[in-house]
């Protein structure tokens, strides 16, 4: 979508919702704000992510997992799309479909000691995954607008 596409669609939104008395120039540039917003979200890209898992004792691990990470104010809501692709008790992956910019996590449950394994990461443009703690992971949610 070009510059002049993007003005064209925010004059047409600014003037349906555009109320006499009120200022256009304000009312454009949230419509213009609007706009740009959904085209990023439309040119946003699809990438696959995984995590690989050594062979474990299944009575002590749980199966690994992946999820895509939101925010509901300060709490992580985990969406749990990851796939492991291996049988219970051996090695494998875990591999998720999610957009880039998400937030995901890989993790598996230790069932007897504080063993859990839970790591966040922001994925990138090509795939890779950028390790973060759970701070960074919000505040990086916070900037994104979402």
């Amino acid at each position: 979508m070009n510059k002049s596409t993007i003005f064209k669609m925010a004059h047409q939104l600014a003037k349906s919702v555009h109320q006499t008395g009120d200022c256009y120039h304000v009312t454009f540039s949230v419509a213009l704000k609007i706009i740009i917003n959904g085209a990023k979200k439309m040119t946003a890209t699809k990438v696959t992510v995984s995590d690989s898992f050594p062979a474990y004792n299944e009575r002590r691990y749980g199966k690994p997992w992946g999820a895509v990470i939101t925010f509901d104010g300060t709490k992580a809501k985990y969406d749990f799309v990851g796939t492991y692709m291996g049988k219970a008790g051996d090695a494998g992956d875990v591999v998720i479909e999610c957009m880039a910019g998400d937030i995901v996590a890989f993790g598996r449950k230790d069932n007897r000691s504080n063993n859990t394994y839970n790591e966040w990461y922001i994925v990138g443009s090509n795939g890779e995954l950028q390790s973060v703690d759970k701070k960074a992971a919000y505040e990086y949610y916070k900037s994104k607008g979402v």
